[in-house]
């Protein structure tokens, strides 16, 4: 694939910058649920699923993400989550225009990504204090993942499995679909030693926050 023209890059920023200037236009002002408010707690006075801070299961990468946020920015709790749900919504915009132009073309990856910034339910949850703009970003690194890999893909394997700290739903929804790619790749290649190291790195990338997230609520 060539690099990426001064034209495809300027449509790129483009939709970027439409996604921030309506976010500020768009954002709630206030928490929009109880789900947000048990958010809020768990930056406010500590990770604690027995207490709800976060609600269950708990959420520990969102929960971290967070106070980093708050940790570099001094935001408050609401306008933390708001701004990483501005990031999600933008890497959803990103990963959808980089899929689609690998896929297709420039003009189709510039349609994909309008469409990702105009989607309804994308433009509530990029403005909102839900969980739910992650999931957009998320569907996209996974077709990325099987269908437009970059060369060195393996390591891609290792953030998959750790992004399951962040929605474990949205991890366990997608698996069935990884491991079919797997056995298309296997039927197709006979070659098991890939799949392997994948699958390692797919393990490795799970243990690193779910061993530790046990430990930290008593097992």
């Amino acid at each position: 694939m060539s690099s990426p023209s001064f034209k495809s890059r300027f449509w790129l920023y483009g939709l970027l910058v439409a996604a921030v200037l309506l976010f500020f236009f768009c954002h709630e002002r206030h928490f929009s649920g109880y789900d947000p408010a048990s958010f809020a707690l768990a930056i406010k006075y500590g990770y604690s699923v027995g207490q709800a801070r976060p609600h269950g299961p708990g959420y520990p990468g969102f929960y971290l993400l967070w106070k980093a946020i708050g940790a570099v920015t001094g935001l408050s709790p609401h306008s933390t989550i708001l701004a990483a749900n501005l990031g999600f919504w933008l890497l959803a915009i990103l990963l959808t225009y980089q899929a689609a132009r690998r896929f297709y073309n420039q003009r189709t990856a510039f349609i994909a990504g309008l469409l990702a910034l105009t989607n309804p339910l994308l433009l509530y949850y990029g403005n909102a204090s839900e969980l739910y703009a992650y999931d957009a970003a998320f569907s996209a690194f996974v077709v990325i993942l099987l269908a437009v890999p970059p060369r060195n893909d393996t390591w891609l394997y290792f953030i998959y499995g750790l992004l399951g700290s962040f929605r474990l739903s949205s991890f366990l929804l997608s698996l069935p679909v990884v491991l079919i790619s797997f056995a298309i790749y296997y039927f197709r290649d006979r070659s098991f030693s890939k799949i392997f190291l994948r699958l390692t790195w797919i393990k490795l990338g799970l243990l690193a926050w779910f061993v530790p997230f046990l430990v930290n609520i008593g097992g």
